[in-house]
């Protein structure tokens, strides 16, 4: 009987040593330290997050036939000049084709490793060094002669190009986006 005492106290105790407490208990907030001044940084749920205006959610469906038809004359119109320019071999007229971002992207040596890695390179003992390699022995031989056959909308302003293959196949030839100033690559 002494033992169920014992257990049974042993419980209790546990419970009200265990149990939370329902106050309220006050949040640190973290310390920002700026120009020499302290300030409290309010918790996530409080802080205003200034990012670029949002646009509204885009719907392709809302592109008319009209605006469709005119950028996809656009686009090939597009492609046409660049594959002369690319047929021509004319490297500096090409990379002003290329949007800001894309430009970096694939100057960057971690790019130019990964695409050195193909086995089309590969099997011809290329390592591409610099955007110019790039242009010369990826760009020249996969899109001298590319066409466009159809166009996909991603926003108002950016459109994926598209080629399809004699067995219907659609390929991605350009990801396009309108700065202002005309269209430029964007991936």
């Amino acid at each position: 009987m002494k033992k169920r005492i014992l257990i049974l106290t042993g419980v209790v105790l546990l419970y009200v040593a265990c149990k939370t407490i329902d106050e309220p208990v006050e949040q640190l907030l973290p310390v920002s330290v700026e120009n020499n001044t302290l300030e409290q940084i309010p918790p996530p749920d409080q802080m205003t997050i200034h990012e670029t205006p949002e646009e509204d959610v885009f719907d392709p469906e809302l592109i008319t036939p009209e605006v469709y038809n005119t950028t996809k004359r656009d686009i090939q119109q597009l492609i046409k000049e660049l594959n002369g320019i690319i047929q021509s071999r004319n490297y500096k007229a090409w990379v002003s084709y290329l949007g800001r971002t894309y430009f970096e992207e694939i100057n960057s040596q971690d790019f130019l490793r990964r695409v050195s890695e193909s086995s089309f390179l590969k099997s011809k003992n290329v390592v591409l060094s610099s955007i110019n390699d790039y242009f010369t022995h990826v760009v020249v031989p996969s899109r001298a002669n590319s066409r466009v056959d159809d166009i996909e909308f991603v926003t108002q302003k950016r459109v994926k190009a598209f080629t399809i293959t004699a067995n219907g196949q659609r390929l991605r030839l350009y990801e396009l986006e309108d700065f202002g100033d005309g269209w430029k690559i964007v991936n």
